[in-house]
């Protein structure tokens, strides 16, 4: 059996009709064929009552949203509610046979998404979509070597170190994974805080170093609080 785009949509609006059948579609996409589908309900002034509602969107990479898509594509979900305590803490004979039916299994990523495998198909009879990863930002830390990291984001790098070095009295949180995100030629960066201990330290330089970065051409500068560590 050649698992065609069009059989794909015809799995996923089964499964799509099971959620519904079943009250599990609240808070649930489906990604496929490059696209998403988002089911849900909300309550109708008029009606005086919850309506289901589905809003397909075009020229989604489910990548973008969650990590652990196949790359090539067939079907993934992501879920809340009743459909996530279903699929973790219930029983999924029903959802698990309707995968079977086109030769599919799925896995979980995390505990609120999954993706679909062949089971009983070969790769080459299934008319995937592919995706690619964006590969991970190159980070910059104080010691990189300007062989690796162009030498205007050393610079920089050494500048945040320099100027954080007469704050060192503002202390602040202990964080971690704060630091500014963005592009510089076509490459994504991360840039790490510097090596001291409060986040209120090298956050007041924030705004100099993001004019620093913008006037070397970089964009998409944004920065990154991080979390308590």
């Amino acid at each position: 059996m050649k698992l065609s785009k069009v059989k794909i949509e015809e799995m996923a609006n089964e499964i799509i009709d099971y959620l519904k059948k079943n009250g599990l579609d609240d808070g649930v996409c489906v990604y496929f064929n490059n696209k998403r589908i988002c089911l849900g309900s909300e309550w109708n002034r008029e009606m005086e009552e919850f309506v289901q509602y589905e809003n397909v969107e075009e020229n989604i990479n489910p990548l973008d949203y969650f990590d652990y898509a196949n790359e090539s594509h067939i079907l993934s979900m992501s879920f809340e509610g009743d459909l996530y305590d279903e699929i973790n803490y219930g029983n999924t004979d029903k959802l698990d046979a309707i995968f079977e039916k086109y030769g599919l299994y799925y896995e979980l990523g995390n505990s609120w998404n999954l993706t679909a495998c062949p089971s009983t198909i070969d790769y080459d009879e299934i008319e995937y979509t592919s995706y690619e990863r964006e590969p991970d930002p190159v980070v910059i830390y104080s010691h990189s070597s300007k062989d690796i990291i162009p030498v205007e984001l050393i610079v920089i790098k050494h500048m945040w170190d320099r100027l954080s070095s007469t704050t060192v009295n503002l202390g602040g949180s202990c964080t971690i994974g704060d630091g500014f995100k963005f592009k510089y030629m076509g490459t994504k960066y991360d840039m790490v805080t510097p090596s001291y201990q409060g986040s209120l330290i090298y956050e007041h330089w924030i705004d100099i170093i993001k004019g620093e970065l913008k006037g070397i051409g970089a964009t998409e500068i944004y920065y990154d609080y991080g979390r308590m560590d």
